[in-house]
């Protein structure tokens, strides 16, 4: 058995425009060393540093990303997923209203067939990653960010 080193990132996956059909999904292209994972599309986010919160983390790496404050970003899910020798435990979170800007696009996601514009143009693991938060908006849409 392999002994993985387990790296803590958080990720912020910003929507907009959510409707009765699907909404606005905003990512940004990753320039990276990792073959697997270069000029994918992802949502902003990044390892957490000493003594860092996920939530902190998350808020951090968005700012230093895109240039963006975010704020109430919520809390979506942890996923855990291998890739090579390092176990990444990935904290998901959501935030709407972030006014983005031109660093990465929107994408219109359906509720009835998530993946269709991003599916092999995104990580292995945003695929579970979006199915999963797209079932979750849909259900949730009326309240999820009511102030």
């Amino acid at each position: 058995m392999q002994n993985l080193t387990t790296v803590p990132v958080s990720v912020c996956f910003i929507v907009d425009q959510i409707d009765d059909v699907g909404y606005s999904l905003w990512l940004q292209k990753r320039d990276d060393t990792d073959e697997s994972l270069n000029q994918k599309w992802e949502a902003p986010g990044g390892k957490w540093e000493a003594d860092e919160t996920p939530l902190d983390a998350c808020i951090r790496e968005v700012k230093e990303e895109t240039g963006v404050d975010l704020s109430h970003p919520v809390f979506f899910k942890d996923y855990f997923w291998e890739n090579g020798d390092k176990l990444i435990s990935l904290h998901t979170f959501l935030a709407t209203n972030a006014k983005m800007n031109e660093k990465g696009k929107w994408f219109q996601v359906r509720f009835d067939n998530p993946l269709k514009e991003l599916e092999n143009n995104i990580p292995p693991i945003n695929h579970q990653i979006i199915e999963e938060m797209s079932k979750y908006i849909k259900l949730y849409k009326e309240t999820i960010w009511e102030a």
